[in-house]
């Protein structure tokens, strides 16, 4: 049943941290939450939970599955005649050293780069019929600092991330003539489960000691982020790759 009552937004990878503060900031902004996850139901099912208003959806898709993503997109049509906000936060950071065996660092590389770079390329594209329909639309990319300094034991990430800012602004280019505006994030280290899962004690440490706030970014400032570009006040800053890294990093 489609419902056409209020705004809509896209939110990948939304189950948890990052993408699940956003999706919070954007219920609270009055739209409905298409919110998607990979694994983790239990979770994606928690957020959804914490959303205010009414309406809200959970998708589940493998994002480095083409035919995941176009089957994706045939649900959320049934549900929508047309999308607003496209938040491609979803992602993968798996180390890779460069003196691992040649097919197990290729195979990570491979992977990264299907789910963190041709996955959001491949969402836009099958979002475009969505986003038309929308009076103002706007695409989010959730890129990384990363992108920028290099990351020698996640090339892959690094890589995939540069290549996000790159489409990012190429999107810009292509779709600012119907109103469709196309913003990049590009964080520092953002205190999550992730960055838990992939810093030891001392490394956090290291990391918190790069910015002279002290501290890493909390995922409130990104989601604050999200709402400020989902306003018609951000329309000239379309193409942008904004730096959110508490002053760690400078390119």
């Amino acid at each position: 049943m489609k419902e056409q009552l209020k705004a809509t937004a896209l939110v990948t990878g939304a189950s948890r941290g990052v993408g699940k503060a956003i999706a919070i900031e954007l219920a609270k902004r009055g739209f409905r939450i298409f919110l998607h996850y990979h694994r983790n139901q239990k979770a994606a099912s928690d957020t959804l939970a914490e959303l205010v208003g009414s309406g809200h959806i959970l998708f589940n898709a493998d994002l480095g599955d083409q035919k995941e993503i176009e089957a994706l997109f045939e649900n959320i049509h049934k549900e929508t005649e047309s999308l607003d906000v496209l938040v491609n936060n979803a992602a993968i950071a798996l180390p890779h050293l460069i003196d691992m065996p040649d097919d197990q660092w290729i195979n990570v590389f491979q992977k990264t780069i299907e789910t963190n770079l041709i996955g959001p390329a491949s969402i836009v594209k099958n979002s475009l019929h969505l986003l038309r329909k929308s009076t103002r639309a706007v695409i989010i990319n959730i890129s990384s600092r990363g992108a920028y300094r290099g990351e020698p034991e996640m090339p892959g990430y690094g890589a995939s991330k540069a290549g996000l800012n790159s489409l990012t602004q190429s999107m810009a280019k292509v779709l600012g003539s119907e109103a469709i505006s196309v913003f990049g994030i590009a964080p520092g280290f953002i205190d999550t489960e992730m960055a838990d899962h992939l810093l030891s004690d001392d490394e956090r440490k290291l990391v918190i000691a790069q910015s002279p706030l002290n501290r890493m970014a909390t995922v409130d400032e990104i989601a604050s982020l999200v709402g400020f570009l989902t306003t018609s006040n951000s329309a000239y800053m379309t193409g942008s790759i904004i730096d959110v890294n508490g002053a760690s990093y400078f390119r």
